[in-house]
């Protein structure tokens, strides 16, 4: 996660209120009492209480199972324009479906949490033609959100099939769901302090696999 000081006042996004568990537009609640330093309320690049939910379903929609995997930030990275956390999962299968949830956790200097940033992927495949079925869904939320944080929507999001094959001729062999998002961090007596840019990526693929990537939070 990309981590930007402001020194502008920020009575306009106080005005506005703290982000709220969400998905889509921001939510409002009151502010909480303030914490005896503003430093402990900054955001550090920590993976801990980050994870991975795998849902595998039948083509027909039949449930088959759900793995969650706790993401410890120690496997490789993809794309290189993230933090150095990701991997790969998933089994290689005839056909299926399968939703995978990215949950990208944002944590304070004092260790609570601050925000969790998710986003998700569901396609399905039949891997003898190499080919990710038309349909792909993708979404995204908020949670966890403490009351110093302020959601200010998303910046980017790339969504694309493509060939995995090194240009084999499969231009649905792949699917690209990359999302980025906006936090602040305010508090009443300092204006806004911090502004963090969460990322999650995955990589879906005709087989039932996939490559993630999460930036630093």
């Amino acid at each position: 996660m990309t981590v930007v000081v402001s020194s502008a006042a920020c009575a306009l996004a106080l005005a506005v209120g703290p982000a709220a568990a969400a998905e889509g537009p921001d939510g409002a609640h009151a502010p909480p009492a303030e914490a005896q330093s503003v430093d402990d309320l900054r955001v550090v690049d920590t993976p801990e209480g980050d994870y991975l939910l795998e849902e595998s379903f039948t083509l027909d929609g039949r449930p088959l199972s759900t793995k969650r995997t706790s993401l410890d930030g120690s496997a490789s990275t993809e794309p290189s324009t993230l933090a150095n956390r990701g991997g790969t999962g998933g089994t290689s299968t005839a056909s299926g479906c399968r939703k995978v949830t990215i949950s990208n956790r944002a944590k304070t200097v004092v260790g609570k949490t601050a925000y969790r940033y998710n986003t998700w992927t569901r396609w399905c495949w039949t891997r003898s033609t190499e080919r990710i079925h038309r349909g792909v869904k993708t979404g995204w939320s908020i949670s966890s959100v403490d009351g110093f944080q302020y959601w200010r929507g998303q910046v980017r999001k790339v969504t694309n099939f493509y060939d995995a094959g090194a240009n084999n001729n499969r231009p649905r062999s792949g699917f690209r769901h990359y999302r980025q998002g906006r936090f602040e961090n305010c508090v009443v007596k300092y204006g806004c302090i911090q502004t963090s840019y969460p990322a999650n990526s995955l990589r879906s693929y005709s087989n039932g696999r996939y490559r993630y990537a999460f930036s630093g939070t």
